[in-house]
């Protein structure tokens, strides 16, 4: 796989781990690659917390992947690159403002279209659950409390929220959080399908050979003259009998 479900013109979902799992999304205009924000759904900063949850530097260390915490700036950049409009706007309804973040009550269906299309960054709000869309941190801080950029709407679709990077919030493995983890691009990983493999050899030694339609014309008309010489030799020694 070169290419696999290309979206915008400089976003390419890439595989990560496995076959099909889509876990890349890679910027050609940057050169980063970004992992799913599915990845560090439910992490924390600081074992401190003492709530169980798994911490996220540690995980970036134990993938030993080249994988980096992104500032701000490098997501509004990334997030750019969507059709969805970061800033209040009537395409999608009439925007109330919140502590850090904005509302639609009832967003239009381009809202709802805008935030799946996100997803493909991976979904930090789980589809079928009460929440959809995307909510990741960046590393940029306030007092520990982290810049977080978001957009989602609730399960009946009467309500979207949207910030971006005005909401600080302290990261506790909620599981409605995530990381927004980037690395430089690496050459594309190339998996190879567990399902048999046709192969040429395979294929010339399976199948019956067949002549081309040039020597199967040739090869009749041969026929074709033999049979007649051999009907009027035939005929001539018949006609020379003697009675």
């Amino acid at each position: 796989m070169t290419l696999s479900n290309t979206v915008f013109a400089s976003l390419i979902a890439r595989d990560y781990l496995a076959n099909g799992d889509g876990a890349i999304t890679y910027d050609t205009d940057s050169g980063y690659e970004w992992l799913d924000l599915t990845y560090t759904r439910s992490m924390c900063l600081q074992d401190t917390l003492n709530n169980g949850c798994n911490n996220y530097h540690d995980y970036l260390a134990s993938l030993d992947d080249g994988w980096l915490f992104a500032n701000s700036q490098q997501v509004s950049n990334l997030l750019a690159k969507f059709a969805f409009a970061s800033n209040q706007s009537a395409i999608y309804g009439d925007a109330k403002p919140g502590s850090g973040y904005y509302y639609y009550k009832n967003p239009n269906q381009t809202f709802i279209s805008d935030v799946n299309a996100l997803t493909l960054l991976g979904e930090s709000m789980s589809a079928g659950s009460s929440l959809y869309g995307i909510k990741g941190f960046t590393r940029d801080n306030i007092n520990g409390a982290h810049e977080q950029f978001m957009a989602y709407y609730n399960k009946n679709q009467s309500l979207g929220i949207v910030a971006f990077g005005d909401y600080h919030r302290v990261a506790q493995g909620k599981p409605i959080q995530a990381f927004y983890t980037y690395r430089v691009a690496k050459a594309e990983s190339v998996f190879i399908s567990s399902k048999p493999q046709i192969t040429s050899t395979n294929v010339i030694n399976n199948a019956t050979a067949l002549p081309e339609p040039a020597s199967l014309t040739l090869f009749s008309l041969l026929l074709s003259a033999l049979f007649m010489h051999g009907y009027y030799r035939r005929r001539k020694t018949e006609c020379f009998q003697p009675i």
